[in-house]
């Protein structure tokens, strides 16, 4: 090896430490975070897979109110249930042990991040602690849903694939074929590499090539599994979940009009901003003092834009969920400038470049947000984090390029303000999931020695640690419930359904704290990490509420027999 080899190789083994050192120093601090939202499902998912390694959503689930096929859910595939399937086995399924599993993963896609950008940069440390620091990995890797094994997965296909094209060479192009069909039965948006891929290969190319048979496997794969899904459970998994959010859409255009269209651009700019928010703690280090005024302008002008149509129509913004203060207002306003900056530095990029490289970035930061705004069913933080590692290399590439350069104070400091917001937002979504947890041991507790069932409402964390404690859901469909029975309803959770008066009264309340002055979750508090339902923001600074848990009485037998309790 050269000398100029080895200084090489010793370069990339340190930054492969410190960035090792710097996810887990991130990540660590949440591994008793207890399962949230989505979780349930991919644990209910892992243990039919233990029972039946080959009918994974062969089981049913109460998610919506009543009895359900697993297959009828979900709108994801299976392959992160299997890898939480092996580390449940192998681990256990404890809070601990099945977080500490999914490091894997999120180390995979630190890794993958830095490896990529040494391609497109000489800053590869930078790009890839740009992309870790954000809210969007730092939130969504404390989880055991799909989305951080998608974007590990995701970066590789990438590295695989632009390192088949650059060196000719057929077995690169063919693992990165194979691991985009893993991407995607990880998670379906990451059939969106191959129209990315296709384009950057053509761009790089002008030509075909064996690139063409290595995109077309996993369509072959993809076309497989829909066959067998449709086959095992009567639809196609892959074409139900495509077909999903034309269905929503369809209703709340019906609701909204015009209105829900704007209401979907506004809070895909802001999560992009906020989601990705070392390109706002960064900017001294990338931003001239031009461009800087002119986002300033902008800002003014969204804060401006958004107090008035508050004023004018508070449905044109959804505020029928939350309230538009003038706290929540300037967030908007600000993590929204910081959105259009996220395009202002892919935009740059491709026009000064001109490369298949920046191309194949403008395209993945602009397909992440056409898709989190205008084609999943609800922006989310989760629909963001695809584009954290494109950001990462833009960043990078911008800082050094720009003159004079930007010093390490400077970039230290950005790192920093960046790791604190991210944290924030973690430490806050991790609140949000304990009270959940220690709500369903004060039920299990408090109403032990009830002579009648405790039910429950409500789904995600609480439902799980609610019926690990024995306490059996309402089905809207068939339960029975008699005199004395009792009723808990979480009312900020999702489809909690009022009970009638003629059968039921309420007989108490108790509250749950949570993290006071910074939120992932608050109805009425404009931020909602997990769907924009609740709000524009993905996490909000403020004042919150604790959780609040209704306790109701049965006051005679009734059998319930619709999908509603009515």
């Amino acid at each position: 090896m050269s000398a100029p080899e080895s200084g090489q190789a010793s370069r990339t083994g340190r930054d492969l430490a410190l960035l090792t050192a710097l996810v887990l120093a991130i990540l660590l601090p949440f591994l008793g975070k207890a399962f949230h939202v989505d979780d349930p499902l991919f644990l209910w998912a892992a243990a039919q897979i233990q029972a039946a390694p080959f009918d994974f959503f062969g089981h049913q689930v109460n998610w919506y109110g009543t009895a359900m096929s697993m297959a009828a859910v979900t709108k994801t595939p299976p392959l992160a249930c299997y890898y939480l399937a092996l580390a449940a086995r192998l681990f256990g399924w404890s809070e601990p042990a099945l977080p500490a599993a999914f490091l894997l993963p999120a180390l995979g896609a630190a890794w993958g991040t830095y490896v990529l950008a040494t391609r497109f940069t000489g800053r590869p440390l930078l790009a890839a602690a740009a992309c870790v620091l954000t809210p969007a990995f730092v939130v969504s890797s404390t989880s055991l849903m799909s989305d951080t094994p998608m974007l590990c997965l995701w970066v590789w296909s990438i590295v695989f694939f632009d390192r088949g094209l650059r060196e000719g060479r057929t077995a690169p192009l063919l693992v990165g074929g194979l691991s985009i069909a893993a991407a995607a039965l990880t998670k379906y948006f990451a059939i969106s590499l191959l129209p990315l891929l296709a384009v950057y290969a053509w761009l790089r190319l002008r030509r075909g090539g064996p690139w063409v048979a290595s995109l077309l496997a996993p369509v072959a794969l993809l076309g497989a599994y829909e066959y067998a899904t449709w086959q095992r459970y009567g639809t196609g998994l892959l074409s139900s979940a495509m077909l999903y959010p034309s269905e929503f859409w369809s209703t709340a255009a019906l609701d909204l009009g015009g209105a829900f269209h704007l209401q979907q651009l506004l809070a895909g700019v802001a999560f992009t901003g906020a989601c990705t928010a070392s390109v706002l703690t960064l900017a001294p280090c990338w931003l001239r003092r031009r461009e800087a005024a002119r986002l300033a302008i902008l800002g003014g002008i969204l804060l401006i834009g958004l107090l008035g149509s508050a004023r004018v129509s508070p449905l044109l913004l959804g505020a029928e969920h939350w309230r538009l203060t003038y706290g929540i207002a300037a967030q908007v306003a600000l993590w929204s400038t910081a959105g259009v900056a996220v395009l202002l530095l892919a935009i740059r990029d491709a026009s000064r470049e001109r490369s298949p490289e920046s191309a194949l970035l403008l395209l993945w930061v602009v397909g992440t947000l056409v898709f989190a705004g205008f084609v999943n069913w609800t922006v989310n933080g989760r629909s963001i984090l695809p584009l954290a590692p494109a950001v990462g290399i833009l960043l990078a590439r911008r800082v050094e390029r720009r003159e004079p350069g930007a010093g390490r104070l400077g970039i230290a400091g950005g790192l920093l303000a960046a790791a604190a917001i991210a944290l924030a937002a973690a430490w806050a979504d991790a609140g949000w999931a304990n009270s959940a947890r220690e709500a369903a041991r004060i039920v299990s507790e408090r109403y032990a020695g009830q002579a009648g069932t405790v039910w429950i409402q409500g789904h995600w964390g609480f439902q799980y640690y609610a019926e690990m404690h024995g306490l059996p859901h309402m089905d809207y469909a068939s339960s029975s419930l008699e005199r004395d029975d009792l009723v808990v309803m979480p009312l900020r959770n999702t489809y909690v359904f009022a009970l009638r008066d003629a059968w039921a009264e309420r007989v108490g309340a108790f509250e749950v704290s949570v993290p006071g002055w910074i939120s992932t979750h608050s109805p009425g508090g404009g931020a909602g990490f997990y769907t924009s339902v609740w709000g524009p923001l993905p996490f909000s600074v403020g004042r919150f509420p604790p959780e609040l848990y209704e306790i109701w009485t049965v006051t005679r037998d009734v059998q319930l027999a619709l999908p509603r309790a009515d």
